[in-house]
């Protein structure tokens, strides 16, 4: 039995258990799409589909959104792109807003995963702190979901970026918005700069919940991401159960 069959179980026990509704999600996939990243992109993207199919499956009340992000300091265009679902499928972050950010609809972001190409980028590091600003600056949250971000990155962060100038900046942004889970899955040679991101605070000034994960190696790429996104999954789906249980949270 997988994690993701225990944790169905258990929200199906709280919605008839404790009459509250199936707990409700946004996850923003936010995805380096560099040339070096081309090794493991398409299992990034293959395995996001296989874990959303089981969220799918099991009923959850989830919505995902993704970001796709280069290197502005190298070439501006197309290094910081929103896709946009219902009424445009692409437009850039500096475009009126065309559509949502989310969709509950696993065809379209099926259709939005495969369409991302791994080009362009400049020197090793990239548009990290951009990206997760306009991430979690996003206006299409819903207010009851519990907002998760999902960062895949196998660069450095530029210090500074365009936007985002240190990385007490990119805390600060963080800690103003009001996600709850923050996941970083990136090259294993740069987890340790990437810690400082664990110290952002959450609600209630408690550490933000969220993993600090490997991105793997071309060689077990495909393994090793499925047990980092089962993971991710799985704490997850279990902070929104949680989240929803203490707001008293009913479904429609």
């Amino acid at each position: 039995m997988s994690r993701f069959t225990l944790v169905q179980e258990d929200l199906a026990g709280s919605s008839t258990d404790e009459g509250y509704a199936t707990a409700a999600s946004d996850f923003y996939f936010v995805i380096d799409c560099t040339q070096t990243m081309q090794w493991v992109l398409d299992t990034i993207c293959e395995n996001l589909l296989a874990v959303v199919k089981i969220f799918e499956d099991g009923g959850l009340r989830m919505r995902y959104g993704v970001l796709e992000f280069r290197d502005r300091k190298y070439r501006e265009e197309d290094s910081l792109i929103h896709h946009f679902f219902g009424k445009s499928i692409l437009d850039r972050a500096t475009s009126p807003c065309k559509g949502s950010h989310f969709t509950e609809n696993v065809s379209e972001l099926k259709s939005v995963l495969e369409g991302l190409e791994a080009k362009w980028g400049g020197p090793p590091k990239e548009s990290v702190f951009d990206a997760l600003k306009h991430a979690v600056e996003c206006p299409d949250w819903r207010d009851e979901a519990t907002r998760v971000v999902v960062l895949f990155t196998d660069a450095e962060p530029h210090v500074p970026d365009t936007e985002v100038k240190s990385w007490q900046d990119c805390i600060e942004v963080v800690e103003k918005s009001e996600i709850d889970m923050l996941h970083l899955v990136v090259s294993e040679k740069h987890i340790e700069k990437y810690r400082k991101l664990r110290l952002i605070q959450g609600p209630n000034d408690e550490d933000l919940p969220g993993d600090l994960l490997p991105l793997g190696d071309s060689e077990h790429s495909s393994e090793s991401l499925r047990k980092v996104l089962e993971g991710i999954g799985y704490s997850s789906t279990r902070k929104a159960a949680m989240d929803n249980a203490k707001k008293g949270f009913r479904g429609v």
